[in-house]
Order: structure tokens, then sequence, then C-alpha cells
């Protein structure tokens, strides 16, 4: 269970369709081509622009250019009627207009946003039928995670961590 989601996945903002990140990044090569030429004349491996640990990387030039390649669910045919079926399928807001440009985010739970729905329900539920809990490489501080490691502590279910350093759950 990926309870704070995946980064090797990206999800269609309107429909919610996933797609494997590396051949998402295909797509935006091939749809971008010229803008890629262009833009690395004058941005050729700066320091500051270099891709960082966490993925991110500093750009200091333009994306007025860049071509978002639409969603192969709900991007390709403009569609409303069809498109906000499947939000409310996937409990999403309507699209307002034919217009509104699909586009994809990696399929994470970045700081600040809440886990899905679904993946409580089946994180709990995976607790709760465990014979044990092995928490491996987290310190336990974000407080999902932790909730679910003090379940089962509450249920009486056997909890081991394998990790650097101290854990929120050891402190508390």
């Amino acid at each position: 269970l990926h309870l704070h989601g995946r980064g090797d996945v990206v999800k269609c903002m309107t429909c919610a369709h996933t797609l494997d990140r590396k051949l998402y990044h295909e797509k935006l090569r091939d749809w971008n081509r010229d803008w890629i030429i262009e833009e690395s004349k004058d941005n050729v491996e700066k320091e500051d622009q270099r891709l960082r640990p966490d993925g991110d990387a500093e750009w200091n030039g333009s994306y007025e250019e860049l071509v978002l390649p639409p969603c192969d669910r709900c991007g390709s045919h403009g569609d409303m009627e069809s498109c906000n079926n499947l939000h409310a399928e996937n409990g999403l807001e309507n699209i307002k207009n034919a217009n509104q440009q699909p586009f994809y985010k990696t399929d994470v739970v970045f700081f600040g946003d809440s886990v899905p729905r679904h993946r409580v329900y089946l994180s709990n539920a995976a607790v709760d039928a465990t014979d044990g809990l092995l928490c491996i490489g987290t310190s336990l501080a974000v407080h999902s995670a932790f909730r679910l490691a003090k379940r089962a502590i509450g249920r009486g279910v056997p909890v081991a961590i394998l990790n650097v350093g101290e854990t929120r759950l050891e402190r508390e």
C-alpha cells in the first residue's frame, strides 16, 4: 500500500487517470522537441538548474511555448459530459468549460494535502488484519503514518521499526 502515493506515477487532475511517469516524460519530450532545443541553447547545465535529489530543478527559461500533452482518457476529445461523469465517479469538481486543459501531477500526497479517503480505509483495514507491522525507513513524523503505528499498538499488534535515528513513536 502506497499511503502517500507513488512518485513513478502521474495522475490527470481532471479525470484521475494515471500514467507511468516515464511515459509522460516521453510524451512531454515528443510534444516539445522544438521548445527543448530552443530553451537549451541559453540554459545549458547552469549550476542552479541541475536536477536535485527531490526531483526539483530551478529553471530560468520560459515556459510560454511549452505544450502539455492532453490526457489519453479525457483531454483528447473535450467531451465535458464524459469528463464530468468521470469527475463524479472520482469525487472531483466538474470542469467549467471545454477549453479547460487537463494536466498531470505526480501521484503523491504533498505537504498540506490529505491522504485520499480510500487509502485511509485500505490502510486501516490492512492494520486491522495484520499479525505485525514493519515500518521501514520512516521517522513516523507524518501524522498519517504515525496514526497507523498507534492503531496497531492499540490493537495489540507488534510493531517493528527499521530506521536510522529515533522515531516519533519512540518519543511519544
